[in-house]
């Protein structure tokens, strides 16, 4: 690893974007060339984005910049600190939609090398599951360059733009190296779409079937080794070639349809946003509110990408803009826009129903806005879509958790002895939902998030038993820099009762602690992997988990607890421990549901 790989995790992201922004066109000289291939105006894609410094010169240049980056941390980093015609997809350009690839990383990083990839090579240990698009299902138009650095998988990125490719013939700019996989799979896809390569080994453009690309990586391969600040500020060095530039038919790097007229047909480097972009077909892209524009494609169902808001029903009632209030700062840290659900008829019992429809729309109407009203001055910048509902709470709310990435519901009560009452619409949408459902409690806004609390995540069973409960926790501690404190309690097997001469041997063995310590060390092992920066305390006591649970959440910033899927002749259930912690515990308390 380079000097520079391990000094970047401890800097602010932004600082290394700006650091590489700076360093790049040294590093890759195409970079300042790009007037020579990169039309003014139009949609260019950058596929691996990075840290942008791709990103950032093309949007000088183009009308609209689509970034593909399937790593999670550095999507954020690129929707934060990108102008805002830039819009960000956070997941792998592939040759399919839907579904979940593995892109494989080295010991250690979490993809701030730049190595990732989903071919894996001899430097990759590890790998985390990314979702899959095509850039033809992005619904672009008018597509002048692509650029592509994914080291391995350039040909199905091809096979996933086929379309784009024969409708605008845009520039293509992709990294190929001999050393990770055979390059001419490549260069025949696209001689056969008619385009020739160019390459930059000096100060003039060379055609590629005048230089030996294969051969001169081989000679410099050594210099492929050394990383980022030693390539672009060493000033006696050779370079090692891996970018070719593809132009369709007779196109000429530097000819005419490439003259450099700036974004918007204005000349000059520097050219800001001139306003939201229309957005594109078929595609559910944010853009124009900054920070929140990464684009996440769904898993489960395929089809084309969609952002996952954060949903949050309300009712007009004091713990429905509780909610409101912690869903709308859930979704500023995660960098998600937040969505307002409101059902025409929320409690048929409680409250009478209006017959007359306008009346009745009307009234529901007067729920959202108050809600929106509440949160425009507290959150200015986050995207908020409402939504009235004409079904009842159950279905409705059931509808919107299936869509985001998770729904936040509100909960009355009189604190943690008495028992906070979440309603029997509220039990049945948590007993039936197939993401994570939050429930805050009344006043909770108010209160705020303790100074230095933890997210307190139950865990139990084997490692794949407790992924997304685990999963939820970590990226809950990492958006607020919070530590996550694992929980695993446990009891006497009933044996014991039966036959004393068990517990001898149990404790000439060392006691049973240490089997339940093992099997939490090992559940919590890929999750510390994936997110180094999150401290972890891990937590093993004897006693009933729903006790143990409440206990250690008493000063609990949010308490994390699954809700197992399963199907019964008595119809769906939350599970004991879920119940104790969602009537009880006195912080906000997300169930996840798991397999």
């Amino acid at each position: 690893m380079t000097l520079a790989a391990r000094i970047a995790p401890r800097l602010p992201p932004a600082l290394i974007a700006t650091g590489v922004a700076l360093l790049y066109p040294r590093y890759e000289p195409e970079l300042r060339r790009l007037a020579d291939f990169c039309p003014g105006g139009g949609t260019a894609v950058d596929v691996g984005g990075w840290y942008g410094p791709w990103s950032r010169r093309l949007a000088r240049r183009a009308d609209r910049v689509v970034v593909i980056e399937p790593v999670p941390h550095l999507a954020r980093v690129l929707a934060a600190t990108t102008p805002a015609h830039v819009d960000v997809v956070n997941a792998a350009a592939t040759d399919h939609d839907g579904g979940t690839a593995h892109l494989w990383l080295p010991a250690g990083d979490r993809g701030n090398r730049g190595v990732s990839s989903l071919v894996r090579r001899d430097i990759h240990s590890r790998s985390i599951p990314v979702p899959c698009v095509r850039i033809d299902s992005l619904g672009l138009t008018g597509v002048t360059l692509i650029k592509i650095d994914v080291d391995g998988s350039e040909l199905d990125v091809l096979r996933g733009a086929e379309e784009i490719l024969v409708r605008d013939r845009p520039a293509l700019f992709v990294e190929l190296e001999a050393r990770i996989g055979p390059v001419d799979p490549v260069l025949n896809r696209l001689a056969h779409h008619g385009y020739r390569g160019w390459v930059l080994p000096g100060r003039d453009w060379l055609p590629l079937s005048e230089f030996d690309l294969p051969g001169q990586q081989l000679l410099t391969a050594h210099v492929a080794e050394h990383g980022l600040l030693r390539r672009s500020l060493s000033p006696f060095r050779r370079r090692y070639v891996n970018s070719v530039l593809f132009l369709h038919g007779s196109r000429r790097p530097g000819g005419a349809e490439a003259a450099g007229r700036g974004r918007g047909g204005r000349t000059g480097t520097d050219v800001g946003p001139t306003g939201p972009l229309p957005a594109a077909p078929g595609s559910a892209m944010l853009r124009g509110q900054r920070p929140v524009r990464v684009t996440v494609p769904p898993t489960e169902h395929g089809g084309s990408p969609m952002t996952r808001a954060i949903a949050v029903g309300v009712d007009g009632s004091p713990e429905s803009l509780a909610a409101a209030a912690w869903a709308a700062r859930e979704a500023t840290i995660r960098g998600l826009p937040l969505r307002i659900v409101h059902a025409w008829l929320w409690q048929t019992i409680d409250v009478p129903v209006v017959q007359d429809r306008d009346a009745q729309t009307q009234s529901a109407n007067a729920v959202v806005r108050e809600a929106e009203t509440q949160l425009a001055g507290r959150y200015p910048d986050l995207p908020v879509s409402a939504e009235v509902v004409p079904d009842t709470a159950v279905a409705a709310l059931l509808a919107a958790n299936e869509q985001a990435e998770m729904l936040v519901l509100g909960s009355r009560g009189h604190g943690a002895l008495v028992g906070f009452m979440l309603g029997s619409y509220g039990q049945q949408v948590i007993a039936a939902a197939t993401r994570p459902v939050v429930s805050v409690r009344a006043h909770a806004e108010d209160a705020g998030e303790p100074e230095g609390a933890e997210i307190v995540v139950g865990q139990q069973g084997g490692a794949e038993d407790s992924d997304a409960v685990l999963g939820f926790a970590f990226e809950a501690a990492a958006v607020r820099g919070a530590t996550v404190r694992a929980v695993r309690a446990w009891s006497l097997p009933p044996v014991f009762a039966y036959s004393p001469g068990s517990m001898y041997l149990a404790d000439e063995a060392g006691g049973l602690e240490p089997f339940e310590k093992k099997a939490l060390e090992q559940a919590l092992a890929p999750w510390r992997e994936r997110f180094p920066d999150v401290p972890v305390i891990e937590h093993v006591e004897i006693g009933s988990a729903g006790e143990v649970l409440l206990s250690a959440a008493s000063r609990a910033r949010l308490l994390v607890v699954g809700r197992r899927v399963r199907r019964s002749a008595i119809g769906t259930r939350i599970g004991s421990v879920a119940h104790a912690a969602l009537h009880h515990a006195t912080c906000p308390v997300a169930v996840v549901p798991h397999a």
